[in-house]
């Protein structure tokens, strides 16, 4: 499998470019592939939401009121992703069984293709981590295998169905990678579960990927989005500085300064997150003075809180 995806990776000449470069080519592939899955969610959403104005209009016809407004709050609920109320009218009832089933069905379904996409990215990161080793371009291999360990490391935190809190969507990390220039200083802090996010020019950037297959709808226009985040209880874990939230080269969020140990929000530009596209890609930034956040292998990751309609 290693030897294929080295032959895939040199058909498409990933070789011929930098590190950074292959890396950042190969996740946007993984995306590619995440999203085109969610393709039969996206048609069950529609069908539903199709049934459910169908419905509205039959009971508005019969006249009865409290079945017109169960439907409508089923089609608002629905379509901002806020939680479910209990059911009264009996074909309501047998259209949400049977979207829940084929939901369900679905999703039991994805879950086999978003491993095999995850590892076949695994595969590929292996392949160019192995040739960018044979090349003796050893700092480059260093740097996919940050990659590769990052990704390894997210193995049992895949997508996973929107946990909803008053009536927001805390959307799943799916994928985090770390770009460090230098390592860390021997008196430093060091742990598998935390990463040094600072400039550009010293320790690092952490950068966020956050995914769910409920999202994917056309026209999805967030209200307010968070991004949730915790600091390392470690020495020199905390910051003075103003720790940024980017979307490419945007400030999408800041927060000034931030404790050890704690628990950080971030609120972000909803305006921004409405016009991208799912998944949502964030980085982390810090200014000279570092601070330390808990990555995905802790049991403290980040998560996107949306609210949205």
């Amino acid at each position: 499998m290693v030897a294929l995806a080295c032959q895939l990776l040199t058909s498409e000449s990933l070789f011929g470019q930098s590190a950074t470069e292959s890396l950042l080519r190969l996740e946007l592939n993984r995306d590619a592939e995440l999203i085109k899955l969610t393709e039969p969610v996206q048609k069950l959403e529609t069908k539903y939401e199709g049934h459910l104005t169908q419905l509205f209009s039959l009971a508005q016809t019969s006249g009865n009121l409290d079945h017109v407004l169960e439907v409508k709050k089923e089609l608002e609920g629905f379509r901002n992703g806020s939680g479910q109320e209990p059911i009264t009218y009996s074909e309501l009832a047998k259209a949400r069984a049977v979207y829940d089933s084929e939901f369900a069905k679905i999703e039991s379904s994805l879950a086999a293709s978003r491993e095999a996409v995850v590892e076949n990215h695994i595969l590929a990161l292996t392949a160019l981590q192995i040739s960018l080793t044979k090349q003796h371009r050893l700092d480059e291999a260093l740097e996919v295998k940050e990659a590769l360990l990052s990704v390894e490391g997210t193995r049992s935190k895949r997508v996973a169905a929107p946990v909803t809190e008053e009536g927001a969507w805390i959307i799943a990390l799916v994928s985090e990678d770390y770009e460090s220039k230098f390592p860390i200083p021997a008196d430093r802090p060091v742990s598998d579960e935390f990463c040094y996010v600072e400039s550009n020019d010293t320790f690092g950037i952490l950068h966020l990927t956050f995914d769910d297959p409920r999202i994917h709808k056309l026209g999805l226009r967030i209200e307010k989005a968070v991004l949730r985040f915790s600091t390392a209880n470690v020495r020199l874990a905390e910051t003075l500085n103003e720790i940024r939230v980017m979307a490419g080269q945007a400030v999408v969020g800041r927060v000034k300064g931030a404790s050890s140990g704690k628990n950080i929000e971030v609120e972000l530009n909803s305006d921004t997150l409405s016009r991208m596209k799912p998944p949502f890609r964030l980085s982390l930034r810090c200014g000279d003075d570092a601070v330390i956040v808990m990555n995905s292998r802790s049991d403290r990751p980040a998560s996107l809180v949306l609210t949205a309609n």
